[in-house]
């Protein structure tokens, strides 16, 4: 948090400016962002830390005590973030390697096409759930807007249940037939279909410029190590390369 309020506080100097969202932010808070959502969630860790909690209630260190049991299922969700966050930051080790790095960025630059597919697919089964709970079907799994949602949800994935399949086939009239196929047909067939083209075609369009995206990406992370270096270390670096000494070229 000290380098990174440092590095934001020399760009709002400099007036370095980007654009997020709506707001106005210094560079280094965008190219940092991994790193405050970070310590904002070890943050949150420590305030619902059940040791912590447990300092008055007991003699020896123990997260097992009254007020520590109290916050043990709330501690577990940024404890399991934080885990995700740590394998993103390891993930940036992949510079190290030309062909690895690329794959990670296709990986990258494809994710906003399956944000598209999902955002297309969420109002679908907005659309669709809507139109189900419309009919008053008289089934628990079709009785509200939530459960049709998740009933679809479960033809979609094919892990549909029996009494979901069966309120399907007992319902009066063939209205909620019809919608079910029509939906499966939407998603599992256009939807999705649509979302394996969209990724084979810009797949093949940045597949030839990724190594050098890759090359970019492992100078970035160069100039970024270097800006946490401190100027005695990299004094002392210069001058153990004895770049003032003349070098033979005589051979041999």
């Amino acid at each position: 948090l000290v380098i990174y309020r440092r590095d934001a506080l020399a760009d709002r100097r400099a007036r370095l400016w980007a654009r997020f969202y709506c707001f106005k932010v210094p560079v280094s808070v965008v190219h940092n962002a991994k790193g405050y959502l970070l310590a904002a969630v070890l943050l949150g860790m420590l305030a619902l830390d059940p040791v912590l909690r447990c300092l008055g209630h007991a003699p020896v260190l123990t997260q097992h005590c009254e007020a520590g049991d109290a916050v043990q299922r709330a501690y577990t969700v940024p404890s399991m973030v934080a885990v995700l966050l740590l394998y993103l930051f390891v993930s940036d080790l992949c510079v190290f390697s030309n062909r690895i790095a690329a794959i990670v960025l296709m990986f990258i630059r494809l994710t906003t096409h399956m944000a598209l597919f999902l955002i297309c697919f969420a109002v679908v089964l907005l659309a669709f759930a809507t139109a189900a709970a419309a009919l008053k079907i008289d089934e628990p799994a079709w009785e509200s807007v939530w459960t049709c949602a998740v009933s679809m949800i479960d033809i979609f994935m094919g892990t549909t249940q029996e009494e979901e399949l069966g309120a399907v086939n007992q319902a009066d009239g063939p209205a909620l037939k019809i919608l079910v196929t029509v939906f499966y047909f939407v998603t599992g067939v256009y939807l999705l279909n649509l979302l394996v083209a969209q990724l084979v075609g810009a797949y093949s369009m940045t597949f030839e410029d990724m190594m050098g995206f890759a090359r970019l990406k492992r100078g970035a992370k160069v100039v970024e190590a270097l800006g946490l270096t401190s100027y005695a270390r990299w004094s002392a670096f210069v001058r153990a390369l004895d770049l003032d000494k003349p070098v033979s070229f005589i051979e041999g």
